[in-house]
């Protein structure tokens, strides 16, 4: 299938402001006149008024959704903005142009009807109100630092990356012209490493990412005298970043790991510049940042 033909798109939002991300999407064109053929509450049919869009601004609204025959629906939840529109082209640039006037922060395109994997693969959701990953995800604005480790860890993700207006990201997670056992190694792969770098709201811990604060650079630094320092760590410690940034009293601009050896620093050295996160050691006494002036070539991939 051509990225220029025409198939049934969806994809689930969020944002800070549930009604007015809803209000925008009701906006759109498909959405903006007539009224639905169907519409439901928790799978039970609700009776259809002209008054319909209220129900979807509810500020309590959740398991609500509008459908128009089985291929345009819009849904929403707690959490979340469910929309699945036919006809609409599946180009990353005309996607991101045609909700551009969402305001949201994250984006989670469903796989599509020629890629989906059931009997081989389950793909993974970045959340409960998100739809599972398909071919895409969409970032816009704040949902960079929100969610992600570092805008360094998508621009070196398996997958193809599209820039639009408004601080938007596409991020293409396989090859649409190719058959669906194809694209399933593309879609494990980027998959994995979109979940490696995404930073869940409710972020379960498992590292005390603790130690000395300095409120002129707002730097919390970490040292390390002689251990290893795993990529579970390093995501704690981008949440922990992430959590910090509007603290009152200690506000954390970065998170930076000073280890006592070179050797050691320079092992971690492209995991913590992926993320972000400060590298440095201690050479004859003085401290010296190594991510400064570090860059990583990206990988040869399907893009």
């Amino acid at each position: 299938m051509s990225s220029h033909e025409s198939e049934r798109v969806g994809g689930t939002f969020s944002g800070p402001d549930m009604r007015k991300m809803t209000r925008a999407i009701l906006n759109l064109g498909p959405f903006s006149d007539g009224i639905p053929t169907e519409l439901a509450r928790n799978f039970s049919a609700l009776p259809i008024k002209e008054s319909w869009r209220a129900h979807l601004l509810e500020s309590n609204a959740d398991g609500l959704s509008a459908s128009w025959g089985d291929h345009q629906r819009i849904s929403r939840d707690k959490k979340a903005v469910g929309v699945s529109l036919p006809n609409v082209r599946l180009d990353p640039r005309e996607i991101m142009e045609f909700f551009s006037s969402i305001p949201f922060e994250v984006c989670v395109m469903s796989p599509l009807d020629g890629h989906c994997w059931m009997d081989n693969y389950f793909a993974p959701a970045i959340s409960a109100y998100h739809a599972l990953l398909g071919w895409g995800a969409i970032l816009k604005g704040a949902g960079h630092a929100r969610f992600m480790s570092s805008r360094r860890w998508i621009d070196h993700g398996p997958w193809r990356v599209f820039r639009g207006p408004e601080d938007t990201t596409f991020i293409q997670f396989h090859e649409l012209d190719i058959e669906a056992e194809a694209s399933l190694p593309q879609a494990r792969a980027a998959h994995d490493w979109m979940i490696r770098g995404y930073l869940r709201p409710d972020h379960p811990f498992e590292h005390d990412i603790s130690g000395i604060y300095t409120a002129e650079d707002k730097l919390l630094r970490i040292v390390v005298p002689d251990r290893e320092v795993t990529d579970r760590e390093l995501h704690d410690a981008c949440v922990a970043r992430r959590n910090g940034r509007d603290d009152p009293d200690k506000p954390i601009e970065n998170i930076a790991y000073i280890f006592m050896e070179e050797s050691a620093a320079r092992a971690h050295l492209d995991m913590l510049w992926l993320r972000g996160l400060e590298c440095r050691t201690i050479r004859e006494g003085r401290e010296i940042r190594l991510d400064e002036h570090h860059s990583i070539e990206r990988k040869v991939g399907w893009w």
